[in-house]
């Protein structure tokens, strides 16, 4: 099957293995005093699992603040392993960061995969988390979902950020999107035309991503003016390439997303108290 949001897998696997053991040094290196529980499940099905990081410190009155992570792969493909390297950054600017897995197509569809991140949303409510400041970060068909899922919990979710998102499915028209939708012109699995409603967004999108036209991102911003567009000239897919310029505008993406959640200031184990 030609899928072509997950070009690197399937051409260079050497090179893949490489780039997930960095991902996987990364995290080791930034994970100091992050406390992990991999693999928790939030359904039935071995799929509905999610990685959880979390700083090993004093937690806030309300709740640590969270975000879901929401791994891109065309709805057919890859895992929570995506975001290895990513959630240790979450939790050293205290806030609880889950990386989720869902099932993938052709054993479900787009439908049901929205489903599976609702339902993640509601795991993580669960938790001793501020129920106030919720966010989403998502890459690709993981950001389609992202979108969709947003829209339908608007009041819950306080922020989104999306990296090469999906928005109207029906334009790419490959294998990929025939087997995550039984008819890809459905409005219903458009974040285009299903989207009026979301909360506080930034989208992330490059020139030359080869994978998700950047007039996808483009028809968007136009038609929601409400969400901030952050353009990357030169830019791929995931934004890796250019290499500094890519890296610059994910770690200012992190910042939006810190300062949207408006973290309120917490005490510290690590903190020495001053005798009265």
């Amino acid at each position: 099957m030609h899928n072509p949001l997950v070009k690197i897998p399937r051409l260079v696997p050497v090179a893949e293995k490489i780039n997930q053991l960095r991902r996987q040094v990364e995290s080791d290196i930034r994970g100091f005093d992050i406390i992990r529980w991999d693999g928790t499940p939030y359904g039935k099905h071995p799929l509905q699992c999610m990685d959880i990081a979390e700083v090993n410190d004093l937690c806030p009155r309300d709740g640590w603040p969270a975000v879901l992570c929401i791994h891109g792969g065309g709805w057919i493909e890859g895992d929570k392993s995506q975001f290895i390297a990513l959630l240790p950054q979450f939790a050293k600017k205290k806030i609880m960061a889950a990386s989720v897995n869902y099932r993938l197509a052709p054993s479900v569809t787009w439908q049901e995969q929205v489903d599976d991140i609702v339902q993640a949303i509601d795991f993580i409510l669960s938790q001793q988390v501020d129920t106030q400041r919720i966010a989403l970060w998502a890459t690709s068909a993981g950001a389609h979902l992202a979108l969709l899922a947003a829209a339908k919990r608007p009041h819950q979710i306080r922020c989104v950020v999306t990296i090469g998102a999906i928005t109207d499915p029906a334009s790419l028209d490959t294998d990929m999107t025939r087997e995550a939708f039984a008819n890809p012109q459905d409005p219903l699995g458009s974040p285009l035309l299903q989207c009026a409603q979301l909360p506080k967004t930034l989208m992330l999108h490059g020139t030359l991503d080869p994978v998700v036209p950047i007039a996808q991102h483009t028809r968007f911003v136009a038609k929601h003016p409400q969400v901030t567009s952050w353009v990357l000239e030169g830019g791929d897919h995931h934004l890796r390439w250019p290499v500094a310029q890519g890296w610059n505008l994910r770690r200012k993406a992190l910042q939006w997303l810190v300062q949207e959640m408006d973290i309120p200031s917490v005490g510290s184990k690590w903190r020495r108290r001053k005798k009265k």
